[in-house]
């Protein structure tokens, strides 16, 4: 962890809700794959097919539900299966809230994070984005106290 972090104040985990319909359509892939290569009556091929395009369609899904951000005093760590991004309170430009209204995937909220750099982060599907954003507005808020006070 980085030491320039400071304490770790809250986690916000990625559910597993936010699949959608793809999330429902790929176990139904899976499913029958697995019927198509056990039954027999058709070609091993039907069957692999079917186990190919779930596991393709629950790609996202797993994606989502197995990232992690942590806030800390002075920034937050967001951890995905792609890989980990460190953020400092120094480096956020603004955050917003979005409400989604998908067909697809129901309503649920998503974090937008702008960089210094001009960098836009989108966190969705986690726990409680507006305690999230809250926390990291907090730490922005307090390392900007901290600038000013400052000799």
């Amino acid at each position: 962890m980085d030491s320039r972090l400071g304490a770790h104040l809250a986690c916000h985990r990625g559910t597993f809700r936010f699949g959608g319909y793809l999330q429902y359509l790929g176990l139904l892939c899976l499913g029958l794959g697995v019927i198509g290569l056990l039954e027999g009556s058709g070609t091993a091929l039907d069957g692999l097919y079917g186990l190919v395009v779930g596991a393709l369609l629950l790609t996202r899904t797993v994606l989502r539900w197995r990232q992690r951000v942590d806030v800390h005093q002075h920034g937050f760590v967001w951890r995905q299966l792609t890989g980990t991004r460190t953020v400092l309170s120094t480096e956020i430009r603004s955050l917003r809230r979005i409400d989604v209204m998908s067909v697809g995937q129901g309503n649920f909220q998503q974090a937008e994070i702008t960089l210094t750099n001009k960098k836009v982060l989108t966190i969705n599907a986690v726990q409680d984005v507006q305690r999230l954003l809250l926390l990291v507005s907090a730490s922005m808020q307090q390392n900007h106290d901290l600038t000013e006070s400052a000799p």
